[in-house]
């Protein structure tokens, strides 16, 4: 059972911890606990604390709620774990509310319950078969003890199955997009996206179809051939030869031309240096030939005419041409030289896979080109021999034309050339053809190194077993619906509405007298459902605008109904009770029934493990005190039972809040308010021991309370004295009780504008209003004490005040 109750947050429960209570720290719960606290005081919230952990959840409007109860068996019970071996029961305004709606709109209704009718041995036999059948948890043979290891199971396999799953997930993922996606040598930029998706699809192509190895110089090839870039057209070199053999005919007949020498000078054709130097200055004395510039001599006529027979036409002519031949062959010997480089036909121009060729197609070039330009050169001797030597014929020796060997080598280079321009046209698909082939065998690397082969066979062999496991679970959880579904028609045949509506109706007649008002079950139907509802009648029509005290009459007696069948069975040791105000509304007369009701069904048999009773209502609380409390066995004439009070706590400056305390003595052993009212007013003129400003500062919650206690107190004492006086507290009354003096304004002042408190919000003033207050209650005891003596010791000696010990002078 519970043994504190601790409240951090719970409504206008702040802070509240038990052992922080003076009268509380040194005592426990027990199993009949009674509690008094006035309207408002906190009572109905402290049993939704109940309600939360009788619903197992924390109910609307209180989900932040924080609280703790410490429980007898040593576990503790919290907000956020609201599990127990204990059954909770709360009656309280959201019990009616809930169950019993129509109270509060004639649109709601009645919630039936079930009662185990007349004892069935038969059918009670095939429920406890069925039972035994079905099990729990934690029967190891029993069906549902099967089906939880079965599920067990699963979720371990589920588990095993998702653990690894992702974690090939995660090295897949990684692998596409940190290792793949981002490395040009694996996926190209513009390839579009690259994903664990596509890694999955080229694994299974890879498990079918392993790749072969790839050594690392075959790697390097590979991405140089992926690096490469696209390399520009080069046009086709124009396949025809450099007629040669036309060159060497024209140079044959230069080398070989015969000039006519009739008129020649003989001394002149035999020394070719000396030949050049008169032609040389011939030439430069033609303008001036009188004179001969270098020995000054005079040049004869007939000098002259010898020189230009000797120098003629022809000799000059034939020069020319050897001249104009000689620049034709220096042209095509030109021509060749960068003939290749002109045309774009260099190394960078060709593709990395090409370059073996273009070397053997520049080295035939070469070759070639070298043969000609020597017969050129050979030419080029020959006719500037012939021009020094003009007068010389010649023999000519035959050249070899190397014109096949230049076409031949211009062919070849055209054949790379139309491989070169062919590789740039399919240079995309080989480049991914390449990453392609170096992807693969990444990935067969990679899904080696995780052992994925193995994993997805783990995972193959879980689905198998989750697949079993499922087809078992599914199966046993049809056979245990289906006993389900029996056990329930088998139990409603135990189990009568019926019964239950009797039972209110029992307790409506024998506690409370009331035959006018019953339930009766009725089936409804709606959406071709059938249910069974409760209907209140009054006679024999249906009851409406039912009265406060018949509400509450008829929502307690369902509660104790429900909770028949828990009494009498063999979990009513578990049961915590928490009935709160189960008065309310109700007439005097009926508050004895409630008690008489209490006494027989819950209290009498102490079939409970503890049992908690609130009221505000005085006379109540005194049945409450004859109440059953179960004995303490170690404690002769002991008995388990506990006394507490509720008080709305109000501090200046901060927000009020409740506090559970010990029940007063006064209250615990003198039930009335009458009492309880004298005793309050008189402990505040009470000696102190210690600081009076210190006191009042720890206990601000008895003088708040003072102005009110004191106009209640003499509302009672005015009523009885003075049944004549339609308003107890009117000037003519304090009048005779305090005479004609000062007194009875200032007592009338405190009793109507203090009895809030109003001095409290004068800070500094706080000690001086509270003499006042308590000078007041000096008076009225005096006066009390001088005009009804005999009243004023009986309410001592029932209050256990003793003047003389307590030094008081009146």
């Amino acid at each position: 059972m519970i043994k504190k109750i601790n409240i951090a947050s719970f409504g206008q429960y702040q802070d509240y911890k038990w052992d922080s209570i003076d009268d509380l720290s040194e005592k426990t719960l027990q199993r009949l606990n009674i509690i008094y606290g006035r309207n408002y005081s906190g009572k109905t919230t402290l049993s939704r604390i109940f309600s939360c952990i009788e619903q197992e959840k924390m109910i609307e409007r209180y989900e932040e709620a924080q609280f703790s109860f410490e429980m007898s068996d040593s576990s503790t019970v919290v907000h956020n774990n609201l599990t127990t071996a204990y059954k909770f029961r709360v009656y309280n305004s959201d019990f009616m509310m809930n169950n019993l709606s129509f109270f509060f709109d004639e649109r709601g209704s009645i919630k039936p319950f079930t009662l185990i009718g007349s004892t069935n041995v038969e059918v009670q036999g095939e429920i406890d078969i069925i039972d035994q059948e079905l099990g729990n948890e934690d029967t190891p043979q029993s069906k549902r003890g099967i089906l939880k290891e079965i599920q067990t199971n699963l979720l371990s396999f589920e588990k095993e199955k998702s653990t690894i799953e992702k974690r090939l997930s995660e090295a897949l993922t990684a692998e596409a997009n940190r290792t793949i996606k981002t490395n040009p040598h694996y996926w190209g930029q513009n390839s579009g996206t690259y994903n664990r998706s596509n890694i999955e699809r080229e694994i299974d192509e890879i498990l079918k179809n392993p790749p072969a190895e790839i050594s690392a110089d075959q790697e390097g090839k590979l991405k140089q051939e992926i690096d490469e870039l696209v390399k520009p057209p080069l046009s086709i070199l124009s396949e025809s030869s450099p007629k040669l053999n036309v060159i060497i005919d024209e140079s044959k007949n230069l080398v070989t031309q015969k000039i006519n020498s009739n008129k020649l000078i003989e001394a002149l054709l035999g020394d070719p240096d000396l030949n050049f130097w008169i032609e040389t200055g011939y030439h430069l004395h033609q303008e001036e030939h009188q004179t001969c510039k270098f020995c000054n001599n005079m040049i004869s006529s007939s000098r002259w005419e010898a020189l230009k027979d000797h120098f003629n036409k022809e000799m000059e002519e034939l020069k020319e041409a050897i001249d104009k031949q000689l620049e034709v062959l220096e042209k095509s010997k030109g021509a060749l030289a960068n003939f290749f480089e002109n045309k774009g036909i260099i190394a960078p121009a060709f593709y990395h896979s090409l370059q073996e060729e273009y070397k053997d197609v520049i080295a035939q070039w070469d070759t070639a080109k070298t043969a000609y330009t020597d017969v050129i050169k050979e030419i080029e001797s020959r006719l500037e021999h012939r021009k020094s030597n003009i007068f010389d014929i010649l023999e000519w020796i035959e050249v070899e034309d190397p014109s096949e060997k230049i076409l031949e080598a211009i062919k070849s280079a055209n054949n790379l050339i139309n491989k070169n321009n062919s590789y740039t046209e399919d240079l995309s698909r080989r480049k991914e053809e390449y990453r392609k082939e170096l992807r693969l065998y990444r990935i067969h690397t990679f899904i080696l190194g995780i052992r994925y082969s193995e994993e997805k066979a783990k995972i193959s062999n879980l689905d198998k077993k989750i697949s079993q496991h499922i087809e078992d679970r599914d199966k046993l959880q049809n056979e245990i619906n289906e006993l389900t579904v029996k056990r329930g028609e088998l139990e409603l045949k135990l189990k009568d509405e019926g019964k239950a509506a009797d039972a209110i109706n029992h307790y409506l007649a024998q506690f409370f007298g009331s035959h006018h008002l019953q339930l009766e079950p009725e089936v409804e139907s709606c959406d071709d459902v059938k249910r069974t509802v409760f209907r209140v009648k009054r006679g024999e029509e249906l009851a409406f605008n039912l009265s406060g005290g018949e509400a509450s009459l008829i929502a307690f007696c369902y509660f104790i109904a429900q909770l028949k069948d828990e009494l009498s069975g063999p979990d009513a040791e578990k049961l915590i009770i928490y009935i709160d105000d189960p008065i309310s509304s109700l007439d005097a007369n009926h508050i004895f029934y409630v008690y008489s009701l209490i006494e027989s069904i819950l209290c009498e048999p102490l079939k409970y493990a503890q049992l908690f009773i609130s009221t505000h209502n005085l006379e109540f609380l005194k049945y409450l005190k004859r109440l059953t409390a179960p004995p303490i066995p170690e404690k002769n004439g002991a008995v388990s039972r506990l006394d507490l009070c509720i008080y709305r706590e109000e501090k200046p400056g901060e927000k009020s809040r409740s506090v559970l305390r010990l029940m007063p003595r006064s209250l615990s052993e003198h039930i009335t308010e009458y009492d309880f009212l004298f005793k309050e007013i008189y402990s505040v003129i009470k000696p102190l021991k210690g600081d009076r400003h210190k006191y009042i500062e720890n206990n601000y919650t008895q003088f708040y309370n003072l102005p009110n206690n004191m106009r209640k107190f003499l509302e009672c004492y005015f009523s009885y004295r003075r049944p004549d006086v339609v308003n107890p507290l009117c000037a003519e009354t304090l009048k005779e009780l305090l005479g004609n003096t000062p007194w009875p304004k200032m007592i009338n002042r405190i009793i109507n504008e203090g009895s809030h408190l109003a001095w409290a919000e004068k800070g500094a003033m706080l000690l001086d209003d509270v003499q006042e207050a308590e000078k007041g209650a000096v008076l009225i005891l005096k006066a009390i004490r001088s005009k009804d003596r005999v009243h004023f010791d009986a309410l001592c000696k029932v209050c256990q005040i003793d003047l003389i010990e307590d030094k008081i002078e009146l």
